[in-house]
């Protein structure tokens, strides 16, 4: 028999972030919603894993938390099994890997760092690599994957697909202190294979 599963993620604080940034109070509420919802739609509550910050019955949504839930889940699924993930919070850009390439939207976890030129990436941030890898094996194990991400950047987190923006929320990548010439003339990564 098909199981439903959902990772619902919302970050609400930013202890790294600057005081004018570093809240998004409804992403805490959303999961709670988003919870309320999946149940009166048949998901048991055993199989509804949530991570936000400032909730009694969550774990925190740090990077290695959210990863590892949803590695978790994926690890469980199935022929005919539904994935439902939910991300609510911040979302921004870091240079693509390649010169020339396209900015890549990233998801902010709650332990977001600040950008590491020598590495090439925002530290503990979610890029859409990290998720379109767990998404294809949840694919590949015959499951199907609902996503929903209320973060700036998000159209193209997992697909790269172009919605309008009707709310223009964001961290912008200068505020992980990723420079601005960084993102506009992306230096190859170090060990890169280009």
């Amino acid at each position: 028999r098909a199981e439903m599963h959902a990772l619902l993620v919302g970050v609400s604080d930013y202890p790294t972030l600057p005081a004018t940034i570093a809240r998004t109070p409804g992403a805490r509420n959303d999961v709670l919603l988003m919870r309320e919802v999946l149940l009166q739609r048949g998901f048991s509550n055993a199989r509804i894993r949530l991570l936000a910050d400032g909730l009694a019955d969550a774990r925190p949504p740090t990077r290695a938390n959210i990863l590892q839930a949803l590695d978790q889940i994926v690890d469980q699924l199935g022929q005919g099994d539904t994935l439902v993930v939910h991300l609510a919070g911040h979302g921004s850009q870091e240079p693509g890997d390649r010169p020339g390439e396209s900015p890549s939207p990233i998801f902010l976890p709650a332990d977001i760092g600040r950008w590491d030129g020598g590495v090439g990436s925002v530290k503990n941030a979610i890029t859409r690599q990290d998720l379109r890898l767990r998404m294809d094996r949840s694919t590949g194990r015959g499951a199907f994957v609902w996503g929903v991400f209320d973060a700036c950047h998000s159209a193209a987190l997992v697909r790269g697909a172009q919605t309008p923006r009707f709310t223009d929320r964001f961290v912008s990548p200068g505020e992980l202190g990723i420079p601005r010439d960084a993102i506009e003339h992306p230096a190859p990564m170090r060990g890169a294979v280009i």
